[in-house]
């Protein structure tokens, strides 16, 4: 308890939560379970349920970012240089947000395509270490991106189905974001969005030891790579959803074409009875 407060760092090592420790571990499939039960709780409720608890959880997701914040500017704690909600993660708590509000498809495309693979990155190799687990920011960063993970999965489980096309718009819409983020980064010198240089212990930091002076490029194919990942399926399903429909269409055809046929031969045959005789 004397390190709830307590800024990364700030507690003794011996109490920090390395990558793949025990205590990650645990707090990592307790996640888990939880995004799981609250889907299956999910799909038994009616429509209008479900928007209520899609709404609940963007709240709580951007209500403990903004709480967290209020608390470090209050303790004269908060750092722009760290603290703005400008990484990816950061970014789209509020994307998800505007999302479940607005109901509009691209913001839900976002929320699958970054907002997901994000939340997926940030939970199993968290950048944060240097806390223990019994402490406020920690805590507000393993419940923050649950929910980050959790939003999506709901929108899936509600009907929502990814579509490809929209992906390029979606590329845009994070180059847009690097672009801002780098003139923060030079404002500020900061390293949002680890433009700069990868988080220590990311899959980041494994592409940038690989590519060297091409991290960048090399984390934008990254980027296609894991959309690849999470798009192939959705491909592969729509493409087995219309060879499934195609033969129905075809025999609801037929009849259609056996009254046409059977139309014009009426016809032909009407036109030669009252065909006038020389």
């Amino acid at each position: 308890m004397n390190w709830f407060f307590a800024l990364e760092g700030e507690a003794p090592q011996e109490l920090w939560i390395p990558v793949f420790s025990r205590a990650h571990a645990a707090w990592l499939i307790s996640s888990a379970v939880f995004c799981a039960a609250v889907t299956v709780w999910f799909l038994r409720q009616p429509p209008a349920r479900r928007k209520q608890v899609l709404k609940i959880c963007a709240c709580a997701a951007v209500g403990s970012e903004l709480l967290r914040d209020v608390w470090l500017l209050c303790s004269g704690e908060f750092d722009p240089v760290y603290m703005l909600p400008l990484h990816l993660c950061g970014a789209m708590l509020f994307a998800e947000f505007a999302a479940v509000y607005t109901e509009k498809p691209f913001l839900k495309e976002l929320c699958y395509c970054l907002g997901l693979p994000g939340a997926l990155s940030a939970l199993i190799t968290p950048g944060v270490t240097g806390f223990p687990l019994w402490n406020l920011m920690y805590l507000q960063f393993i419940f923050a991106h649950t929910m980050l993970l959790l939003i999506p999965v709901l929108l899936l489980a509600g009907g929502f189905r990814p579509d490809c096309r929209q992906l390029p718009k979606c590329f845009l819409s994070l180059l847009l974001l690097a672009v801002f983020d780098s003139l923060t980064n030079f404002i500020l010198n900061s390293n949002y969005l680890f433009l700069r240089s990868p988080s220590a212990g990311s899959v980041l930091e494994l592409i940038g030891n690989m590519a060297g002076s091409f991290y960048l490029p090399a984390v934008m194919g990254f980027v296609w790579l894991v959309w690849a990942v999470f798009y192939l399926p959705w491909v592969l399903l729509q493409k087995s959803s219309r060879l499934q429909t195609a033969p129905q269409t075809a025999a609801a055809e037929l009849p259609k074409q056996r009254v046409s046929a059977l139309s014009l031969f009426q016809k032909i045959a009407l036109a030669a009875h009252i065909r006038p005789r020389g």
